[in-house]
């Protein structure tokens, strides 16, 4: 290797020639990365962009809030083969497991939403089953069903260890002063799992009751620590809007975030809402009942939509001739066009 003060190599210390050269190595191997960049890796999916497989993904909420309803809802279309919140399925076999809940309600649940559980491969978890931790029992479920690819685990938060206690070495309880790290731990088990299965985790478990509100459609609404929402995939958050209607937000670990609206039926099953149908239907109300002029702010306040949808429902309505616009930005002022 050529330098620019050969004369003087022999006379530098080893520090520095050792410096020298790590220095070259870290130039030629950042010139060889850009010249040999990584391929594209075709990662697995479950359902495209939206659910990796061989990883473990958490669906939060409170209780009430339909979130049950709504992944058995999408599982179904899933498992069908069927597109999923207009994402391609890639279905596998499955299995789903109900810590929180007997076989009744679990029927209940199913009937309810018009679903046979026989194909949703449930089982039932027995006393003996409910006492061994989550990959124990995944590890016994994959021996004896070798085939199942996807574990939906429900409840599966209420048999992680508890958060102040974590195994010795020996096998013995010991005390400890971080919960962050007992649940980070037992998250990160279960992730390494699917890695070396071949298999996917859903786990459902319960939103944080305090801050509701400010955690809505938040990582941090999982119940417990953050730790959760830190180790974890896709995190599934259901919010409760009225009695009928649940916000259903979609936060993928690397990816923008999604909002979905779903409303129970009268038949009891989960229905996706045509939330754009809905906005546009209020927006021409707003239209046909205003009187003078209006502000983009009025109409985010009336329809209660971001700045960003009222000023392209207002640029649509204003191409189209519906109204008529002074000003410009924010503070631009509308009025209807009563000759269109």
């Amino acid at each position: 290797m050529s330098h620019p003060f050969e004369e003087e190599w022999d006379h530098l210390s080893e520090e520095l020639q050792s410096k020298y050269y790590d220095q070259c190595s870290k130039e030629a191997y950042a010139e060889w990365c850009e010249a040999n960049p990584l391929p594209k890796k075709e990662r697995p999916y479950l359902i495209d962009d939206l659910i990796p497989a061989n990883q473990c993904h958490i669906v939060c909420g409170e209780s009430g809030a339909q979130k049950t309803s709504i992944m058995l809802t999408l599982l179904d279309l899933w498992r069908q083969g069927k597109d999923v919140l207009n994402r391609k399925s890639r279905p596998v076999p499955m299995m789903y497991i109900a810590y929180d809940r007997g076989r009744a309600a679990t029927e209940e649940t199913f009937e309810t939403l018009g679903l046979d559980y026989r194909l949703f491969g449930y089982h039932e978890v027995t006393m003996a089953e409910y006492d061994l931790d989550p990959i124990d029992l995944i590890r016994k479920l994959k021996r004896q069903n070798p085939s199942v690819g996807l574990f939906v685990i429900e409840g599966m938060m209420m048999v992680t260890p508890d958060a102040t206690r974590r195994k010795g070495k020996k096998g013995h309880d010991v005390e400890i002063k971080d919960p962050y790290k007992v649940t980070s731990r037992c998250l990160r088990e279960i992730d390494f799992l699917c890695g070396e299965l071949g298999i996917t985790v859903i786990g459902v478990t319960h939103a944080a009751k305090g801050g509701g509100a400010e955690h809505a459609g938040r990582r941090t609404r999982t119940l417990g620590t953050v730790a959760t929402p830190a180790t974890t995939g896709t995190t599934f958050i259901a919010d409760l809007v009225n009695d009928i209607r649940t916000c259903f937000t979609i936060r993928p670990r690397s990816g923008p975030k999604e909002v979905w609206y779903f409303e129970r039926a009268l038949d009891g099953k989960m229905v996706l809402v045509d939330i754009e149908a809905e906005n546009l239907h209020s927006f021409d109300r707003f239209l046909a009942e205003a009187s003078g002029f209006f502000t983009r702010k009025m109409v985010e306040e009336e329809l209660d939509v971001s700045g960003a949808t009222a000023g392209r429902y207002l640029k649509e309505a204003k191409d189209e001739g519906l109204i008529t616009c002074e000003g410009s930005g924010k503070n631009a002022k509308y009025s209807v066009n009563k000759k269109a």
